[in-house]
């Protein structure tokens, strides 16, 4: 979406989705791997730490059909070591693929899920970024979080949130208090539905930019 609204291939500039990774690469090291950090969350309904896996597999057989693909998915008790990361995508996963009508599989007897969901609020997120190489300013924090607390957007990154028994399949979201997902996707309870803006990142060749004294850059 983002490329085709902001895209141009004869200029070679690129348009795609903030992603997580852009987030936790300006993240400080001790906001992303410290005690309290985002990468030592534990998920209260399951007591599973991010980036570890389920203790025992669920009995659920729904799933959608792009887990399957994604790295880290483990199906019928077989782990996929190398798919998709949890911000790629190849191609637009129809509900009709793998013959399924809902765009989900029942095709397995378990599925054993890595936590790979993280959340952190907004009183986190205001330090998360700060003093990260040269910004004494927080001025990824003013990039990621352009409204304060009152930014939403949708991340471009899938995750998994793990519970006792069953499990949400989520896109990740910058809401009001902070970094989320949402479940579009419960193993237990289906469908759910959310709308929020997206957040694009552009990228152009400097060699086509020129600075104005007046409107500042403009592509040539």
């Amino acid at each position: 979406a983002c490329d085709t609204l902001y895209g141009n291939e004869t200029k070679g500039i690129k348009g795609r989705s903030i992603n997580i990774e852009d987030i936790e690469g300006k993240m400080t090291d001790d906001a992303l791997n410290g005690g309290n950090g985002a990468h030592k969350y534990k998920n209260i309904s399951s007591s599973v730490i991010y980036g570890t896996q389920i203790n025992s597999a669920y009995d659920n057989k729904k799933y959608p059909i792009i887990y399957a693909q994604e790295k880290l998915s483990v199906i019928n008790g077989k782990e996929n070591k190398n798919g998709l990361g949890m911000s790629e995508q190849t191609k637009f996963v129809e509900s009709t693929d793998g013959e399924e009508t809902s765009g989900l599989t029942t095709n397995s007897d378990s599925i054993q899920p890595y936590q790979t969901y993280w959340s952190k609020n907004y009183d986190f997120m205001k330090s998360a970024f700060q003093g990260k190489g040269t910004d004494t300013s927080n001025v990824n924090y003013n990039l990621i979080m352009p409204k304060g607390k009152n930014t939403n957007y949708w991340v471009a990154s899938r995750c998994v949130s793990t519970l006792t028994d069953s499990c949400n399949f989520l896109i990740r979201y910058v809401f009001n208090e902070g970094v989320g997902a949402f479940s579009l996707y419960k193993t237990k309870d289906g469908n759910a539905f959310n709308s929020n803006p997206i957040f694009p990142i552009i990228s152009v060749k400097s060699s086509i930019l020129k600075e104005s004294n007046t409107a500042g850059w403009k592509i040539e």
